[in-house]
Formats: C-alpha cells, sequence, structure tokens
C-alpha cells in the first residue's frame, strides 16, 4: 500500500481522546494521528477530543480517514487514521521536542 501522506509521521505514544474513549497513538503529524483502538470507527465518522503533547491537551476535530478492525478473541485491537479538519497550530512544534518513545 502507497503512503499517500502528505506529511511525514513520526512514531509517538500520546494518550488522545476520542470524544470520552482515550486511546493511545501510533504515529503522529501535523495532518492527523493513526491510534489503536478496541472498537474501530468507520471511515468518514467525524472525531473531536485532546492530544496530550508534552503535559498540555491541545484540542483537535477531525475525521476517520482510515479504519482496520481488530480481533476481540486474539486480544488484537484495531487501528484508525485520523485526518485533522484544522490542524492544531502548535502541533508540528510540540511533536517534533516530545523525545522519541515519549508517553503522555
Amino acid at each position: 500500500m502507497a503512503n499517500t501522506r502528505s506529511a511525514p509521521r513520526q512514531r509517538r505514544r500520546f494518550r488522545v481522546t476520542l470524544g470520552q474513549t482515550t486511546v493511545f497513538t501510533v504515529d503522529v503529524g501535523p495532518g492527523g494521528f493513526a491510534a489503536d483502538i478496541l472498537r474501530a470507527l468507520p471511515a468518514g465518522t467525524p472525531v473531536e477530543g485532546t492530544l496530550r503533547l508534552n503535559g498540555a491537551d491541545v484540542g483537535y476535530t477531525g475525521q476517520v480517514a482510515w479504519a482496520r478492525a481488530g480481533d476481540p478473541h486474539l486480544n488484537l485491537p484495531g487501528r484508525i487514521g485520523v485526518r485533522f479538519k484544522r490542524p492544531p497550530g502548535v502541533m508540528q512544534h510540540l511533536i517534533e521536542s516530545s523525545p522519541a518513545g515519549h508517553a503522555f
């Protein structure tokens, strides 16, 4: 599968909320993020919430761009890709200033 992203993503683990659900990112970039989730939301679902970056909650709005279902029988989470509708202005700086592997 070809990478169709407009900007590179960095492998970072941040706590993110999708409404009332808390998940963790797999990778994140200025245009969006991928996250593991127990029940994958369908592509096209609007989402909003916060990303916890360097001790600060940064709000975002977006849309699920793609989704891959998990398998609860094998204890495998699903994964979703979220594209920001309006990227938070400070997002890129906070991502780049976070050490690799930094978790929430």
